[in-house]
């Protein structure tokens, strides 16, 4: 058996002066174009990505969500 080992990347929390390690995170879906193609033909679709905006430990879910959103207005 050939076991590896690996260092697994813990995000840590979001709001400033807060560094402990996240138990959330805050994710959205934006759209993105596929292009799908079929031996002669082809076609484009729409599709979604999940994109990860923040991380926040469990003290901080509230401040970061307000953050986040202040942050992310359309």
């Amino acid at each position: 058996m050939d076991l590896k080992v690996k260092r697994i990347n813990t995000p840590s929390c979001d709001k400033k002066d807060c560094n402990k390690t996240a138990l959330y995170k805050f994710t959205d879906a934006r759209p993105i174009e596929v292009n799908i193609s079929y031996s002669n033909e082809s076609e484009t679709t729409s599709s979604y990505e999940v994109v990860t905006l923040g991380y926040s430990c469990e003290h901080c879910v509230e401040d970061v969500n307000k953050m986040l959103k202040e942050s992310y207005k359309k």
